[in-house]
């Protein structure tokens, strides 16, 4: 469905786990054409792979450098404040 889109989120993998940081930016790539944004949440700072090419080359990109669980809350009542404004 051309009106829908997607938030792929990569939960804290750290530089040790390159596989799985692998995977997310292949998979957004991939899916660069349809609505999507690549959400990248971890306590370590993994920019360096901005700079090499990584996932920012292929669209709407965010890079989140907190703890997880603190950013996740936060997201989570930010979408539902601007839900409730949506609903009224």
């Amino acid at each position: 469905d051309s009106n829908k889109s997607l938030v792929l989120l990569e939960l804290g993998c750290d530089k040790k786990m390159d596989a799985a940081r692998t995977y997310s930016e292949k998979t957004f790539k991939q899916l660069k054409s349809a609505k999507c944004t690549f959400v990248r949440i971890s306590p370590l700072d993994l920019e360096t792979k901005k700079k090499q090419g990584g996932a920012n080359d292929a669209g709407n990109y965010v890079a989140i450098q907190s703890n997880i669980t603190t950013s996740l809350n936060a997201i989570d009542r930010l979408l539902t404040e601007k839900m409730r404004k949506k609903g009224n």
